[in-house]
């Protein structure tokens, strides 16, 4: 429980970490902010749970672990969405637009910045949503066959 409650603190203090500067300087950053949140969170909270699964909740929960592999799906259907979203987002050029009160040098390394975090962390989530199903089933298979996780 101590372990989970650390965890849930680093993932607040990436997501501070990443998204400061975006919302310190952006001009109507909210919408692209909380998909960029979800992004960071995702990819966190699924990575840790693929790596570290005897560590977390779901570990030993036989019906957690099915319904994780069920909810993926719809998970994964939500973050392409966005993940195009975003990426039509940024090639219409609105980023400029909310970054555009900066300097001109100052506003492209910005938008170069989030461009690359968005992106970085969007393909991480999607790759994360579809390795966890992967995951879930063989840690089921080994719970089932070997009383392991």
């Amino acid at each position: 429980m101590l372990i989970e409650l650390l965890w849930w603190i680093i993932t607040a203090l990436v997501i501070l970490a990443f998204l400061y500067l975006p919302y310190h300087h952006g001009n109507g950053f909210s919408e692209l902010g909380m998909i960029n949140l979800y992004f960071i969170l995702i990819f966190i909270t699924l990575t840790r749970h693929l790596f570290l699964l005897k560590y977390t909740f779901l570990g030993y929960s036989l019906w957690a672990k099915v319904l994780v592999v069920f909810l993926c799906i719809p998970l994964l259907i939500y973050l392409y969405t966005q993940f195009q979203f975003v990426q039509l987002y940024i090639d219409d050029g609105n980023l400029e637009t909310v970054f555009g009160h900066m300097r001109i040098n100052e506003q492209y390394a910005m938008m170069n910045y989030i461009e690359s975090e968005i992106i970085f962390f969007g393909v991480g989530s999607l790759i994360a949503t579809v390795l966890m199903p992967i995951r879930m089933i063989i840690s089921i298979w080994r719970m089932r066959n070997r009383g392991t996780v």
